[in-house]
Protein backbone atom coordinates (compact mmCIF):
# COMPACT_ATOMS: atom_id res chain seq x y z
CA UNK A 1 0.00 0.00 0.00
CA UNK A 2 2.71 2.52 0.68
CA UNK A 3 4.86 1.59 -2.09
CA UNK A 4 1.69 2.48 -4.29
CA UNK A 5 0.89 5.26 -3.10
CA UNK A 6 4.61 6.57 -3.81
CA UNK A 7 4.29 5.43 -6.98
CA UNK A 8 1.27 7.69 -7.57
CA UNK A 9 2.87 10.53 -6.13
CA UNK A 10 5.48 10.14 -8.27
CA UNK A 11 3.25 10.21 -11.58
CA UNK A 12 1.99 13.20 -10.55
CA UNK A 13 4.97 14.99 -10.64
CA UNK A 14 6.37 13.42 -13.48
CA UNK A 15 2.59 14.58 -14.97
CA UNK A 16 3.82 18.26 -14.10
CA UNK A 17 3.41 20.15 -17.49
CA UNK A 18 6.68 21.23 -19.49
CA UNK A 19 7.00 23.95 -22.06
CA UNK A 20 9.80 24.08 -24.89
CA UNK A 21 9.05 27.91 -25.21
CA UNK A 22 7.95 30.81 -23.12
CA UNK A 23 6.26 34.26 -24.12
CA UNK A 24 5.64 37.52 -22.56
CA UNK A 25 3.86 39.82 -23.27
CA UNK A 26 4.28 44.13 -23.23
CA UNK A 27 1.06 44.67 -21.62
CA UNK A 28 0.28 49.26 -22.25
CA UNK A 29 -1.29 50.54 -19.50
CA UNK A 30 -0.91 53.87 -20.50
CA UNK A 31 0.42 55.97 -23.34
CA UNK A 32 0.63 59.36 -25.10
CA UNK A 33 1.88 61.19 -28.09
CA UNK A 34 6.12 61.59 -27.68
CA UNK A 35 7.30 65.17 -27.83
CA UNK A 36 8.65 64.65 -31.07
CA UNK A 37 5.26 63.81 -32.73
CA UNK A 38 2.50 65.77 -30.75
CA UNK A 39 0.04 65.47 -33.26
CA UNK A 40 -0.64 61.24 -32.40
CA UNK A 41 -3.55 60.16 -31.28
CA UNK A 42 -3.10 57.58 -28.28
CA UNK A 43 -4.14 54.07 -28.60
CA UNK A 44 -6.96 52.45 -26.14
CA UNK A 45 -5.26 50.65 -22.93
CA UNK A 46 -5.01 48.76 -21.30
CA UNK A 47 -3.35 46.83 -24.87
CA UNK A 48 -0.17 44.17 -25.58
CA UNK A 49 1.95 46.40 -27.93
CA UNK A 50 4.74 43.97 -27.89
CA UNK A 51 5.63 40.02 -27.51
CA UNK A 52 8.84 38.06 -27.48
CA UNK A 53 9.01 34.26 -27.51
CA UNK A 54 11.91 32.15 -25.84
CA UNK A 55 13.02 29.26 -25.83
CA UNK A 56 12.49 27.69 -22.04
CA UNK A 57 15.87 27.09 -21.64
CA UNK A 58 17.23 30.90 -21.33
CA UNK A 59 14.29 31.27 -19.47
CA UNK A 60 15.36 28.91 -16.71
CA UNK A 61 18.54 30.36 -16.91
CA UNK A 62 17.10 33.45 -15.21
CA UNK A 63 18.51 36.30 -17.48
CA UNK A 64 19.85 37.36 -21.43
CA UNK A 65 21.64 39.62 -22.47
CA UNK A 66 22.90 39.75 -26.20
CA UNK A 67 23.35 43.01 -28.95
CA UNK A 68 22.65 42.71 -33.11
CA UNK A 69 23.97 44.57 -35.06
CA UNK A 70 24.32 45.96 -38.74
CA UNK A 71 27.16 47.11 -40.45
CA UNK A 72 25.10 47.99 -43.54
CA UNK A 73 21.92 49.99 -44.80
CA UNK A 74 18.46 48.68 -44.92
CA UNK A 75 18.45 44.44 -43.39
CA UNK A 76 21.60 43.96 -44.55
CA UNK A 77 22.49 42.23 -40.77
CA UNK A 78 25.64 39.66 -40.64
CA UNK A 79 24.90 38.86 -37.33
CA UNK A 80 21.24 37.18 -36.76
CA UNK A 81 19.56 37.19 -33.77
CA UNK A 82 20.17 34.80 -31.09
CA UNK A 83 18.66 31.17 -31.69
CA UNK A 84 16.74 30.93 -28.37
CA UNK A 85 14.93 34.05 -29.48
CA UNK A 86 11.89 32.19 -31.36
CA UNK A 87 9.91 35.20 -32.61
CA UNK A 88 7.94 38.23 -31.28
CA UNK A 89 6.44 41.59 -32.43
CA UNK A 90 5.82 45.08 -31.46
CA UNK A 91 2.39 46.88 -32.27
CA UNK A 92 3.83 49.60 -34.68
CA UNK A 93 5.16 46.83 -37.13
CA UNK A 94 8.30 46.06 -35.88
CA UNK A 95 9.18 42.19 -36.19
CA UNK A 96 11.38 40.18 -33.47
CA UNK A 97 13.54 38.86 -34.77
CA UNK A 98 14.42 41.25 -37.67
CA UNK A 99 17.21 42.99 -38.97
CA UNK A 100 18.46 46.52 -37.10
CA UNK A 101 18.76 49.45 -39.85
CA UNK A 102 21.76 51.63 -40.40
CA UNK A 103 24.37 50.53 -38.00
CA UNK A 104 21.95 51.03 -35.28
CA UNK A 105 21.99 47.97 -32.88
CA UNK A 106 19.31 46.17 -30.81
CA UNK A 107 20.73 45.59 -27.30
CA UNK A 108 18.23 43.75 -25.09
CA UNK A 109 19.29 43.26 -21.42
CA UNK A 110 16.48 41.54 -19.12
CA UNK A 111 16.07 39.32 -15.95
CA UNK A 112 13.46 36.69 -15.62
CA UNK A 113 11.85 37.33 -12.33
CA UNK A 114 9.85 34.98 -10.19
CA UNK A 115 6.44 36.29 -10.63
CA UNK A 116 6.44 36.29 -14.31
CA UNK A 117 7.67 40.33 -14.94
CA UNK A 118 10.52 41.43 -16.46
CA UNK A 119 13.31 43.79 -15.12
CA UNK A 120 15.98 45.71 -17.63
CA UNK A 121 15.54 47.06 -20.76
CA UNK A 122 14.67 46.57 -24.58
CA UNK A 123 15.94 48.74 -27.54
CA UNK A 124 15.14 47.35 -31.12
CA UNK A 125 15.45 49.41 -33.59
CA UNK A 126 14.76 48.29 -37.21
CA UNK A 127 14.24 50.47 -40.27
CA UNK A 128 10.72 51.96 -39.78
CA UNK A 129 10.09 50.71 -36.11
CA UNK A 130 11.52 51.19 -32.51
CA UNK A 131 10.83 49.62 -29.48
CA UNK A 132 12.86 51.75 -26.83
CA UNK A 133 11.94 50.78 -23.70
CA UNK A 134 12.99 49.64 -19.82
CA UNK A 135 12.15 49.38 -16.15
CA UNK A 136 11.64 46.71 -13.82
CA UNK A 137 8.74 44.01 -12.67
CA UNK A 138 5.05 46.33 -13.30
CA UNK A 139 6.94 49.83 -13.71
CA UNK A 140 8.11 49.96 -17.38
CA UNK A 141 7.96 53.35 -19.85
CA UNK A 142 9.77 54.36 -23.20
CA UNK A 143 9.04 54.20 -26.62
CA UNK A 144 6.76 52.88 -29.06
CA UNK A 145 7.53 54.45 -32.58
CA UNK A 146 7.08 53.61 -36.22
CA UNK A 147 6.95 55.50 -39.49
CA UNK A 148 2.99 54.39 -39.62
CA UNK A 149 1.86 55.44 -36.41
CA UNK A 150 4.60 58.32 -35.38
CA UNK A 151 5.87 57.67 -31.67
CA UNK A 152 4.11 57.10 -28.25
CA UNK A 153 5.21 57.64 -24.78
CA UNK A 154 4.25 54.53 -23.21
CA UNK A 155 4.17 52.55 -19.58
CA UNK A 156 3.74 48.96 -18.58
CA UNK A 157 5.19 45.73 -17.94
CA UNK A 158 6.22 42.63 -19.29
CA UNK A 159 4.46 39.71 -18.24
CA UNK A 160 4.54 35.98 -19.06
CA UNK A 161 0.41 35.44 -19.54
CA UNK A 162 0.70 31.74 -19.12
CA UNK A 163 3.06 30.91 -16.48
CA UNK A 164 3.20 27.11 -15.69
CA UNK A 165 1.58 26.32 -12.26
CA UNK A 166 3.76 26.46 -8.68
CA UNK A 167 3.24 23.17 -6.52
CA UNK A 168 1.17 24.21 -3.22
CA UNK A 169 3.06 23.93 -0.06
CA UNK A 170 0.75 20.77 0.63
CA UNK A 171 1.36 19.18 -3.08
CA UNK A 172 5.27 19.35 -2.38
CA UNK A 173 4.49 17.39 1.47
CA UNK A 174 2.82 14.80 0.06
CA UNK A 175 5.60 14.40 -2.83
CA UNK A 176 8.13 14.66 -0.31
CA UNK A 177 6.04 11.69 1.80
CA UNK A 178 5.83 9.59 -1.35
CA UNK A 179 9.63 9.81 -1.80
CA UNK A 180 10.01 8.69 2.21
CA UNK A 181 7.66 6.10 1.72
CA UNK A 182 9.39 4.42 -1.63
CA UNK A 183 12.58 4.42 -0.03
CA UNK A 184 11.36 2.85 3.24
CA UNK A 185 9.46 -0.12 1.41
CA UNK A 186 12.84 -0.75 -0.37
CA UNK A 187 14.71 -0.90 2.65
CA UNK A 188 11.56 -3.19 3.21
CA UNK A 189 11.97 -5.67 0.50
CA UNK A 190 16.02 -5.36 0.55
CA UNK A 191 15.45 -7.20 4.37
CA UNK A 192 13.32 -9.37 3.46
CA UNK A 193 15.50 -10.51 0.56
CA UNK A 194 18.26 -11.10 2.82
CA UNK A 195 15.90 -13.19 5.38
CA UNK A 196 14.64 -15.15 2.62
CA UNK A 197 18.27 -16.32 1.51
CA UNK A 198 19.34 -16.77 4.71
CA UNK A 199 16.32 -19.25 5.16
CA UNK A 200 16.64 -21.30 2.21
CA UNK A 201 19.85 -21.82 2.53
CA UNK A 202 19.81 -22.84 6.09
CA UNK A 203 16.37 -25.08 4.81
CA UNK A 204 18.60 -26.69 2.03
CA UNK A 205 20.90 -28.72 4.62
CA UNK A 206 18.82 -30.74 6.15
CA UNK A 207 17.82 -31.99 9.22
CA UNK A 208 21.13 -34.35 10.05
CA UNK A 209 22.84 -33.09 7.29
CA UNK A 210 26.57 -31.38 7.58
CA UNK A 211 26.92 -27.73 7.42
CA UNK A 212 27.93 -26.19 4.49
CA UNK A 213 31.58 -25.58 5.49
CA UNK A 214 31.87 -29.43 6.45
CA UNK A 215 29.73 -30.60 2.89
CA UNK A 216 32.99 -27.98 1.28
CA UNK A 217 35.65 -29.67 3.11
CA UNK A 218 34.19 -33.57 2.15
CA UNK A 219 34.28 -32.71 -1.72
CA UNK A 220 38.09 -31.10 -0.87
CA UNK A 221 38.80 -34.54 0.39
Amino acid sequence: MRATFALAMLGLLVALPVRASVTYDLIATSDSPAQADPASQAFPTPQTIASITLSDGIVAGGSMNFTVNCSGPGYNCPQPWPSYVLGGHFASGGCIPCATADNQPSTVDVTFNPDGTLSGSFRVTEDTDELLVGGSGFAWSGILGSDAINNFDVAGYWIDPDPLPVPEPSSIALILTALAALGASSAVLSDRGRFAFGHIAGGRQGKGAAPLSESSSLLRQ
